[in-house]
C-alpha cells in the first residue's frame, strides 16, 4: 500500500474526506501514518528484514602518523626525510582521501608536482609513483620521536624498491569495520559471510586484529559490524536484524511510496493513523474501534513470528573448532 493509498483509507476510515473536515491535511495524515509505523514497531517488538553489506575500506588519521621516504634519481630526488600523511586530522575516510592527503605532503617535501599516490578500489592498495628517471624508492618507519609509524595504515612494508613506483599490500585492517544499515536496531542471528555462519565473539578480539583471511567471528557496537580475521576480499556478508520503519517527510513527494513494514500489515498502521485522526475530529467511539481493529493486525504479526521458529526436538549446539590465528 502507497502512501497515498493509505492516505485516502485513513481518511475515510476517520469519516474525515468531507469539505467539513478542518486542518487534516495530507501532511497531517502523513505524520498519523508515521505514528503508526512506529507504534507497530514497537508494539511487535521489532520488525525484521534482511540486508547485505558491502565492505568499504576506511582509514583513521592524525597529524602525528608520518613515514620515512627516500627517492633516489630523477627530478623528484629526496634525502632521507619524515613527511605526516596528513595535515588535517580525519575519521573513517575513503582510501581515495588518505592517498590524496599523502600525496599533498610529499609533493610539498619534494618540492616537485611529480609525485602521485592513488588508491585502487578494486585491489585495496595504495601505489606510490615519482618521476620517471627515478632509480629508486625506500621506505622507512619515521626517526622523529613524535610521529607514528604509519606504513601499515597504507600497507607499505620498510623496504628499498628498483625504479620509481611501489604498490603497497592490502593495509591492515582497513576492512575489520563496517557500518550497520541506517535502520538498524538490533541484530537477529544467524550473520553469514560466503554462505557460512559467524560465531559472536567478545569485542576485545576486534581492536586490532592484524590478521587477513577468512572472517569466523563478529561484534557489534555503535551501529557498526566489526570481523575477524579481517577480510582481504569482498564476500557475501548476509545479515537479518530488527529495523525502525523509514518516516515520510512529504506527503507529495512519497505518494507512490510503500509503508515501510511488512506488506500483510499495512492495514494496521491505517486503523492506527485512522485512530489519531477521528480523535483530533472528536470522533472518540470511531477512534476507539480503530484502535482495538489496530491491536488485532499486533496480535496477528505476534502469532505469525511466533509460530514461524518451530523448535526441532532433539536439538544439539553445533560446535566449531577454534582456530589459532598467528
Amino acid at each position: 500500500m502507497t502512501l497515498a493509498e493509505a492516505t485516502t483509507r485513513v481518511r475515510r476510515f476517520a469519516r474525515a474526506t468531507g469539505n467539513a473536515t478542518v486542518g487534516i491535511t495530507d501532511t497531517v495524515v502523513m505524520d498519523a501514518i508515521n505514528d503508526g509505523q512506529r507504534e507497530f514497531a514497537k508494539e511487535a517488538k521489532g520488525l525484521i528484514k534482511e540486508g547485505y553489506i558491502t565492505l568499504a575500506p576506511t582509514f583513521d588519521t592524525e597529524t602525528n602518523f608520518a613515514i620515512r621516504l627516500t627517492i633516489t634519481g630523477g627530478a623528484d630526488a629526496m634525502a632521507a626525510t619524515d613527511i605526516a600523511v596528513t595535515g588535517t586530522a580525519r575519521s573513517n575516510v575513503t582510501g581515495t582521501q588518505l592517498a590524496t592527503d599523502l600525496q599533498a605532503t610529499i609533493r610539498t617535501a619534494v618540492g616537485t608536482a611529480t609525485p602521485t599516490v592513488t588508491w585502487s578500489t578494486t585491489t585495496w592498495k595504495f601505489t606510490l609513483t615519482t618521476a620517471a628517471t627515478g632509480t629508486s624508492i625506500t621506505l622507512a618507519a619515521p626517526s622523529g620521536i613524535t610521529y607514528i609509524n604509519a606504513l601499515d595504515l597504507f600497507g607499505f612494508v620498510a623496504e628499498t624498491t628498483t625504479g620509481y613506483e611501489v604498490t603497497s599490500n592490502i593495509p591492515v585492517d582497513c576492512t575489520v569495520e563496517e557500518d550497520l544499515p541506517s535502520d538498524y536496531i538490533s541484530l537477529v542471528p544467524p550473520v553469514e559471510w560466503d554462505g557460512d555462519p559467524l560465531d559472536p565473539a567478545p569485542f576485545d578480539i576486534f581492536a586490532s586484529p592484524e590478521a587477513h583471511g577468512t572472517p569466523e567471528w563478529y561484534g557489534i557496537r555503535n551501529d557498526k559490524i566489526r570481523l575477524s580475521p579481517t577480510p582481504n576480499s569482498q564476500k557475501m556478508l548476509h545479515i537479518w536484524y530488527r529495523y525502525a520503519p523509514t518516516a515520510f517527510t512529504d506527503a507529495a513527494t512519497d505518494a507512490d511510496v510503500e509503508l515501510y513494514i511488512p506488506t500483510h500489515y499495512h492495514t494496521g498502521v491505517v486503523y492506527y493513523a485512522a485512530s489519531l485522526i477521528a480523535e483530533e475530529n472528536h470522533e472518540y467511539s470511531i477512534s476507539d474501534r480503530m484502535l482495538a481493529r489496530f491491536k488485532e493486525y499486533i496480535g496477528k504479526y505476534v502469532t505469525a513470528k511466533a509460530n514461524s521458529n518451530p523448535t526441532l526436538f532433539p536439538t544439539v549446539s553445533p560446535q566449531r573448532r577454534m582456530r589459532v590465528v598467528l
